[in-house]
C-alpha cells in the first residue's frame, strides 16, 4: 500500500467560493493514543501521510502506524484493532463514511479556531455553519 495525502477542501458558508486547500493531519505529529485528526495546511510531512487497507477498511497513519477511529463523532488516533467497527471506513458517493455510525467525515471549525477537527455528520445533512466540508481524496 502506498501512503497518500488526503486533501480537504474547506469552503466558507458551505459554498464553492473562498476555498482553502488543507490535508488530513494528526495534530502536532503526535504518535500517542487519542491524538486529534485535524484539517491543516498541506506540508507533506509523515503525519499527513496515510494508507488505506481495503481488506480491513482502516486508515493507518504513516508516522505512528495507528488507525483513524470515530469516537462519539470525533476522529482520533488509536492503536489498530481490526475487530473495532469504529476504525472501519468506506467510500460513499465521493465521501469517506464511518461504517460504525454511517456518518461522513467533515472538518469542523468553531468561530475563531484556526485548526478544525475532523468529525462525523450525517452524509446527506445540509450544513449551515461555516467551513464544514467533506473529506475528499
Amino acid at each position: 500500500m502506498k501512503s497518500v495525502s488526503i486533501k480537504i477542501k474547506r469552503c466558507a458558508n458551505n459554498t464553492r467560493r473562498n476555498c482553502v486547500k488543507s490535508c488530513m493531519d494528526v495534530e502536532f505529529g503526535n504518535k500517542n493514543e487519542n491524538a486529534r485528526y485535524i484539517a491543516y495546511p498541506c506540508h507533506g510531512g509523515p503525519n499527513q501521510k496515510f494508507k488505506y487497507n481495503s481488506k480491513t477498511k482502516q486508515w493507518i497513519a504513516k508516522h505512528s502506524r495507528k488507525c483513524m477511529e470515530n469516537i462519539n463523532g470525533r476522529i482520533y488516533q488509536k492503536t489498530c484493532d481490526t475487530s473495532k467497527k469504529t476504525q472501519k471506513w468506506m467510500r460513499r458517493k465521493g465521501k469517506w463514511m464511518s461504517i460504525h455510525n454511517k456518518r461522513c467525515v467533515f472538518s469542523e471549525e468553531y468561530g475563531n479556531c484556526d485548526i478544525p477537527q475532523l468529525v462525523t455528520y450525517p452524509c446527506k445533512k445540509k450544513l449551515s455553519w461555516n467551513d464544514m466540508t467533506s473529506l475528499v481524496r
